[in-house]
């Protein structure tokens, strides 16, 4: 993992020594996972279980994955006989340090349908979940089925990456050519089916532990 901030994440400098060690147990989905603390010049770091040999400055730890989640914003038309009509709408859901705890807090965000929704907005449709590094590679993606998360699979190979970046493009521009024959509902299922696909493109240095993060779902 790089960082251009070198006061955060560090290998072990050239002849330091810590001067205090402790295990953190961390909840990362339905397993405890043991985390160290070594203390640098009275400064906690974590050592990072997604790459060895790295320490990560400890309030730097927590917050190294963000999770937001993409959909549709609702208003209410002037007239309220005319419905609704909707954007394209994003939220930050918040930030974690385990990749199963990212997971967590996504999913149960949307069982519980919690959005701080702007003032003037009556509802928002959730479709996809992103988690990114503090780089803002993706680390993983899930598209929401009503109150749960179908999260992607990581994809295998660079091949395998090629040919859902040919297939996603496809179905954009199939997306595109029914919006621009007001065929909305149907242009806005081709861009999910898109999105969805492309979820699967996680960063190679993220693929195997999303990889693993799966497994340890039964996923």
């Amino acid at each position: 993992m790089e960082d251009a901030d070198s006061s955060t994440i560090d290998h072990q400098p050239p002849g330091s020594t810590p001067f205090g060690q402790m295990r953190l147990p961390a909840y990362s989905g339905a397993h405890i996972m043991s985390l160290q603390i070594i203390n640098f010049q009275g400064v906690p770091h974590i050592v990072t279980p997604y790459q060895k040999g790295t320490y990560i400055r400890e309030d730097a730890f927590w917050r190294q994955f963000r999770i937001s989640c993409s959909g549709e914003l609702s208003f209410m038309e002037d007239n309220p006989i005319f419905g609704t009509w909707q954007i394209s709408y994003g939220f930050f859901l918040g930030e974690r340090g385990l990749i199963g705890d990212a997971m967590t807090l996504a999913e149960t965000r949307i069982r519980e349908h919690s959005f701080d929704l702007p003032e003037d907005a009556v509802g928002f449709s959730p479709d996809m979940i992103y988690i990114r590094d503090e780089q803002k590679r993706l680390v993983l993606a899930g598209r929401t089925r009503g109150s749960r998360i179908d999260w992607c699979r990581p994809v295998s190979s660079e091949q395998e990456a090629r040919d859902i970046i040919k297939q996603s493009s496809t179905l954009h521009s199939e997306g595109s050519f029914q919006s621009g024959w007001d065929n909305f509902t149907t242009a806005r299922h081709l861009h999910l089916d898109a999105d969805n696909l492309e979820g699967q493109l996680v960063d190679p240095f993220w693929r195997e532990h999303a990889r693993v993060a799966l497994l340890s779902r039964g996923q």
